[in-house]
């Protein structure tokens, strides 16, 4: 194990290095026995690296000395053959046709060498923001997404109220918080999550004949300001901009005092990663995850509003009496969906068979066994919910938030079979002695 290169030491010659001159070449000999060979023995896909290498400290008193306008390209300019270049082409601000690349160097051609952990963590937040923005393109969202589908799959909003597009906004701040138990992915996607709030905003369509194109228009349009934002988001990072304050939104805490906007978003050395890690199949997974949970919001969403609840059914108490399609018998109850056709007391109405058979094909993919008890779970933790879908405080490990499907749940019989006679069949708790 080499000695802690997070030393006073260290701290004190880098901040030293920083200050010789207003635009500074640092010096070559950094580290233990001034020994580039050591610094580059640490791993560039080990995220203490960017704390035990020094380049935390370089990265964050470099922006305090020469600013954040075009940090990335003077980084570059005054760091290669010792700051003896001109210029530098180097250009991590465009995602669509910019230059971010990777070192094409050894490590200990850097100088100093911590230049080359930086210059890794570059290019990894580049690549990953850029497979973000391809993954927005209106072609892949319409097919993976098909929000014009599910409404003709799951019928038309019976109630006015019924907000697609607040719905879609909070599944993907679910996408956020799935992705964050990677830290390659967490703090980038909390960014992108954010920015589909942009979909809540929207007022709820009024044309019924014409909604499925009135979602599909609307849907291109957030995402397109998506792409826009991700590309501001990469300028703010890299200094296009000078206004980095966006920054201090979606950055962790600091783990070695930076203060700097942009010497807090690579904190910890989060863009530290192994090189065979396939940025763009690591995106597309979560992007993947996030719509589909967006698909089922909105699925869950669409019955709510027509009336549907889940009733677990007391009189059916073995899985052969369990019936219709949708139905489960769990832990000894059967779980359904239903509605009332007209009113409280009204005949119950099984969900139709072909709309039940929708819930967890391959397009929808609800797991009725996890829906039912997310349901039920929610509404014993919150009796008094408002029948709201939780997307806060979600857990990192890939499970349901307890209140992803939060649609109201009742127990008991039909009264019809407690023998009452005009009773409408509604559902009572129990049977009258």
């Amino acid at each position: 194990m080499y000695p802690n290169l997070r030393s006073l030491g260290l701290s004190l010659w880098l901040l030293a290095a920083a200050a010789v001159n207003s635009k500074p070449v640092p010096q070559r000999v950094v580290g233990l026995s001034g020994s580039p060979e050591l610094i580059c023995s640490l791993s560039a896909a080990d995220r203490s690296t960017w704390t035990n290498s020094g380049a935390s400290f370089f990265l964050e008193n470099f922006i305090r000395e020469q600013g954040v306008r075009n940090w990335a390209n003077n980084l570059d300019q005054r760091t290669t053959a010792g700051g003896t270049i001109a210029d530098s082409n180097l250009d991590c601000t465009d995602l669509r046709t910019g230059n971010c690349r990777s070192p094409n160097v050894l490590c200990t051609q850097f100088t100093p060498p911590q230049v080359s952990f930086i210059r890794n963590a570059m290019f990894t937040c580049h690549s990953l923001l850029r497979a973000y923005q391809e993954e927005l393109q209106d072609a892949i969202i319409n097919e993976i997404l098909m929000a014009g589908g599910l409404v003709s799959d799951f019928g038309q909003p019976a109630e006015a109220g019924y907000n697609i597009f607040g719905v879609l906004a909070g599944a993907f701040t679910v996408a956020a918080a799935v992705g964050a138990a990677n830290p390659l992915i967490g703090g980038p996607l909390t960014a992108v999550a954010g920015i589909f709030g942009i979909l809540g905003s929207f007022s709820d369509p009024t044309d019924a004949d014409n909604l499925r194109n009135d979602i599909d228009a609307r849907l291109a349009q957030a995402f397109t300001s998506s792409r826009d934002q991700i590309s501001l988001l990469a300028q703010t990072i890299f200094g296009g901009v000078d206004d980095t304050s966006m920054l201090s939104r979606i950055s962790p805490t600091a783990s070695n005092g930076e203060t700097t906007d942009v010497g807090r978003f690579f904190s910890g050395g989060r863009f530290l990663i192994p090189a065979t890690v396939n940025l763009d199949m690591e995106v597309r997974s979560v992007a993947d995850r996030g719509i589909r949970l967006v698909r089922q919001a909105l699925v869950i969403r669409a019955l709510k509003t027509q009336g549907y609840f889940v009733w677990i059914d007391t009189g059916a108490t073995t899985f052969e009496a369990c019936t219709p399609t949708g139905s489960r018998f769990i832990n000894g109850g059967c779980y359904k969906i239903v509605k009332f056709a007209d009113g409280p007391q009204s005949r119950i109405e099984d969900i139709p068979r072909d709309t039940a058979l929708k819930l967890d094909n391959q397009v929808y993919g609800i797991r009725l066994e996890d829906f039912y008890s997310n349901a039920e779970a929610c509404q014993n933790a919150n009796p008094n919910s408002d029948g709201q879908a939780q997307f806060e405080g979600l857990p990192l490990d890939g499970n349901l938030p307890q209140c992803f499907f939060n649609m109201r749940v009742r127990r008991g019989q039909r009264c019809i079979l407690c023998q009452i006679n005009s009773c409408g069949e509604f559902i009572l708790d129990r049977c009258p002695n």
